[in-house]
């Protein structure tokens, strides 16, 4: 398996992002893949949350190739602690990527946990299937962005139509005690 540095997101999503990126930044990413390599590169510690053996794995040894070494990995395969998994971060958390597995408990998760002007990033937020997670999203009183359009397939190299990735940030007055439940 190989796997290159890659955010697999429309164009302006990953523009949007690279944009507001601190390389003092510390930041959580459920569900593992060329985005670790990507966001490793850019920020000075990423904690990577997979729940997949195989995938975990390969990103591991993708990792050591390229001598990134401000990663820390967990390897979750109870999906009823996965999202949980957060609370093993220190603090503070600059932005979390909600892209794997159980994504509502993530978005509750990361939200909760996000430093005041951190960013929260779902990719997917129009697919039927995490209609639930987009909501908690929608509903929770933060500035979003959206970003749909072309993209980057990192397996071909073409660009092709990829799916809405929204982007909230955290209000710098928040603290989440009733707005992240």
């Amino acid at each position: 398996m190989t796997i290159q540095p890659a955010l697999w997101l429309p164009h302006s999503a990953a523009r949007y992002i690279n944009r507001k990126l601190q390389p003092s930044w510390r930041g959580v990413e459920f569900g593992s893949g060329g985005s670790t390599l990507w966001w490793a590169k850019r920020v000075a510690h990423l904690t990577t949350i997979e729940h997949k053996e195989s995938w975990h794995a390969g990103v591991q040894q993708a990792l050591a190739a390229a001598k990134l070494t401000n990663v820390t990995a967990y390897l979750v395969r109870d999906l009823t602690r996965y999202a949980d998994t957060i609370q093993l971060v220190d603090p503070p958390i600059d932005f979390v990527f909600v892209d794997g597995k159980e994504r509502l408990a993530c978005m509750r998760a990361g939200s909760r946990l996000l430093r005041p002007g951190g960013l929260l990033i779902m990719d997917n937020t129009d697919e039927s299937i995490y209609a639930e997670a987009t909501a908690f999203g929608y509903a929770l009183p933060w500035p979003r962005r959206e970003f749909s359009g072309q993209g980057r397939n990192p397996k071909t190299h073409q660009s092709q139509q990829l799916g809405r990735t929204t982007c909230w940030e955290k209000p710098e007055h928040e603290t989440c005690a009733e707005s992240c439940t």
